[in-house]
């Protein structure tokens, strides 16, 4: 039951054409999931233990290394390719291995392996690929990992000393 001050700047957000409440929001609505076969992940992620990843959001895993944010990524991946899902992965640290695609038994030609990590270079790339990507394609982009991005700066203050 809505309050008083809900009810208000509800009608606030749809007279300005801003939003609505979340019960009507067309943003509130997510109909397909990814599992990311880790029960306690999925929970996490979603509130429930099979759901998972929730397709059209973003989301990020972040930990110390080795704690498991490629695996979960790897799991996902194999999800999703059940679901009928191409996925690209942005190797930013140029660590990606064909065995351990092959360890969760994906299909690699389903896999886009883009290994680059000048940040100038991936949004470049990301832009013009999205231009090939139609409606319906289901694409997962999965960015291995977002600490290893650097800039256009960053390249030019190395190789100038």
């Amino acid at each position: 039951m809505a309050t008083p001050l809900s009810a208000k700047l509800t009608a606030f957000a749809k007279k300005s054409k801003f939003g609505d409440n979340m019960k009507d929001s067309k943003f509130g609505k997510i109909s397909e999931y990814i599992s990311t076969k880790a029960a306690i992940i999925n929970l996490s992620i979603s509130a429930n233990p099979t759901w998972g990843v929730p397709v059209g959001k973003s989301i990020m895993l972040a930990g110390p290394t080795s704690s498991g944010k490629t695996q979960i990524a790897l799991s996902t991946i194999k999800s999703a390719q059940k679901m009928g899902y191409t996925s690209v992965y942005w190797d930013s640290e140029f660590a990606a291995e064909e065995s351990i695609f092959k360890a969760i038994e994906a299909d690699l030609e389903d896999i886009i392996h883009m290994p680059m990590a000048e940040l100038e270079q991936i949004k470049t790339a990301f832009m013009q690929m999205d231009k090939e990507i139609e409606d319906g394609d289901k694409v997962l982009h999965i960015f291995d990992s977002m600490g290893a991005w650097i800039t256009n700066k960053t390249v030019e203050d190395a190789v100038s000393g």
